[in-house]
């Protein structure tokens, strides 16, 4: 009853209900906290629904953000995108294959030309009614493979629009699983809090399944003070993507770090659900006066 109760009053999903630690709060204390329904509803009236639909196409923020991305992609929709592909397989017999609108890393992989034909693959990729963004591989760098080397392991920088220039906030690592390709914390993967000033973590790792690691469990690394490698580099990365979409007021992205320096994995409209649990605090009240400022 709580947890239905919980909806009506403050919107929260009966996961977030479990993973903000509802049951012990207060509902002044619930009304402290941001969920997805109450993101969303401040994000279609200030940052416009067309904006969101804009960010749900990954091939289209490829093609807006490019340089960025620093790696070749792309996009299988039917058989008219054959050539493209045959041409894209030539130079990437390995690549990873995302549902061009998907989210949290579901039916992500990794595909291997050495073990199949080209047609054959294309046929896989074309029999449904997916329409896929093909990337090329990236090779991250040791510091931030080493908590898990088959996942790329990524920084979520939230970059916010104010009259008074772009500002970063709730920022978080996801890192996977042994075995897992895919860091996303709707895939199993542990996300951790940074600080979005230092860079340094500042929190345990956590997963969207309640768990709670002061280590990796697989490569028991430990979450609290570790330094993410070049963070100031990234801050102005982060600001920089976002001023060249300026139209939009809030964007979420994703970078990953190569030898080469960092590169962008995607923008989205995400969550506040990974930095609140992780950070063990309510954003609600900044998230809302950033998104009106």
């Amino acid at each position: 009853k709580d947890v239905k109760r919980s909806f009506v009053r403050h919107l929260a999903k009966a996961q977030e209900y479990f993973l903000l630690g509802f049951a012990s709060k207060t509902d002044k204390e619930r009304s402290e906290w941001i969920t997805d329904f109450i993101k969303d509803t401040y994000l279609k009236k200030y940052a416009k629904i067309e904006r969101a639909r804009e960010l749900q196409d990954k091939f289209f923020v490829y093609e807006k953000m490019k340089p960025y991305f620093k790696r070749d992609a792309c996009m299988i929709s039917g058989p008219r995108d054959k050539e493209s592909f045959l041409t894209f397989v030539a130079k990437h017999n390995r690549f990873i294959a995302k549902p061009n609108t998907g989210s949290f890393g579901a039916n992500t992989g990794i595909w291997d030309l050495s073990e199949k034909e080209p047609e054959v693959v294309f046929n896989e990729l074309t029999s449904g009614k997916t329409n896929w963004i093909l990337e090329e591989l990236i090779n991250q760098v040791p510091e931030m493979g080493q908590f898990n080397p088959s996942s790329v392991n990524s920084v979520r920088i939230p970059t916010f629009k104010t009259q008074n220039g772009y500002e970063i906030f709730g920022t978080f690592m996801r890192m996977g699983r042994k075995g897992s390709v895919v860091d996303n914390a709707g895939a199993g993967g542990i996300f951790v809090r940074i600080d979005e000033n230092t860079g340094q973590i500042i929190s345990d790792g956590y997963t969207e399944h309640g768990e709670v690691f002061e280590q990796h469990p697989d490569s028991h690394i430990t979450f609290k003070g570790y330094q993410i490698p070049r963070w100031e580099e990234l801050r102005e990365l982060a600001v920089k993507c976002h001023k060249e979409i300026p139209e939009h007021k809030y964007i979420g992205w994703d970078f990953a770090l190569t030898p080469n320096g960092w590169v962008l994995l995607e923008g989205n409209w995400g969550q506040f659900l990974c930095q609140q649990v992780s950070g063990q605090k309510p954003l609600k009240k900044k998230f809302i006066s950033l998104i009106k400022a």
